[in-house]
C-alpha cells in the first residue's frame, strides 16, 4: 500500500492512465517501482490513452485475447497477464503454468523427478478446466511456507 498511497500522492488522486503517462517511467521509478515495471505501467497506460485497449473493459474480452492484449505492452508478460485475469477478472479456468511455485506444487503432489517445464504443467493441468483457477488456489495453498531469509 505504500506504494500505491505515494501515487496517488504524486497524480494528485485516483491515478488515471493519463496521469500515469504524465508521471512518466522515471518518477515512477523515483517512487519506489523498478525501471522495468515503471517502463511497462506506462506503455500500458499509454495504449489505454491511446485506444490500443480499454483496460476497463478487457473483461468482455475472451481469455486469449486478454492476454494478447496485455503482453502486447512492453515488460508485460503472460505470467504477468494470467495474474491480472485471476486476480483482477476473477476469471475461474486459469493455471498459470509459468509460476514456479505452480509447478513446484505440481511436482510435490505429484511426485515427479524434477520441477515439470511450462508446457508440461499447463497439459498436466489441462484435467483441471474448466476450474483451473481454483486448483491453482489449491496449488499454492499447498506449498511450505516461505520463511524470509536471516540476514
Amino acid at each position: 500500500m505504500v506504494l500505491f498511497d505515494r501515487l496517488v500522492a504524486a497524480a494528485g488522486g485516483e491515478p488515471t492512465a493519463a496521469d500515469i503517462v504524465g508521471l512518466g517511467p522515471d518518477r515512477l521509478h523515483s517512487l519506489g517501482l523498478s525501471g522495468a515495471k515503471s517502463a511497462a505501467m506506462v506503455d500500458v497506460a499509454r495504449r489505454q490513452v491511446s485506444g490500443h485497449f480499454d483496460i476497463e473493459n478487457l473483461d468482455a474480452l475472451d481469455d486469449e485475447a486478454v492476454v494478447a492484449a496485455l503482453t502486447a505492452a512492453r515488460g508485460v508478460g503472460r505470467w504477468t497477464a494470467e495474474m491480472f485475469l485471476l486476480h483482477q477478472l476473477r476469471r475461474p479456468d486459469i493455471l498459470p503454468a509459468g509460476d514456479l511455485g505452480i509447478r513446484h506444487a505440481i511436482q510435490q503432489g505429484w511426485p515427479q523427478p524434477r520441477v515439470p517445464a511450462e508446457e508440461q504443467a499447463r497439459q498436466f493441468g489441462a484435467r483441471w478446466s474448466p476450474r483451473r483457477s481454483y486448483a491453482t488456489a489449491l496449488l499454492w495453498a499447498s506449498l511450505p511456507p516461505r520463511h524470509p531469509s536471516k540476514p
